[in-house]
């Protein structure tokens, strides 16, 4: 137990900044047709493992740093 507790301290947490996504076009155009329109929720569907969750936090990420809520 106290092996897990240790892994699980704060002071054993590793910052990791080298997470970059690329600038992508249709990504952008995206970004664009959501701000000039009334969306209010976005949805998304796919099989597993095809980039559904990146993509949403791409988007929430992007809008968060223009002031979106």
């Amino acid at each position: 137990i106290e092996n897990l507790t240790n892994l699980l301290n704060d002071d054993n947490l590793i910052e990791n900044d080298d997470f970059i996504v690329e600038d992508h076009p249709q990504f952008n155009k995206l970004i664009d047709e959501i701000e000039n329109s009334k969306v209010q929720y976005l949805f998304t569907m796919g099989k597993g493992g095809v980039g559904k969750t990146t993509v949403a936090t791409q988007l929430a990420t992007t809008l968060s740093n223009k002031g979106y809520r």
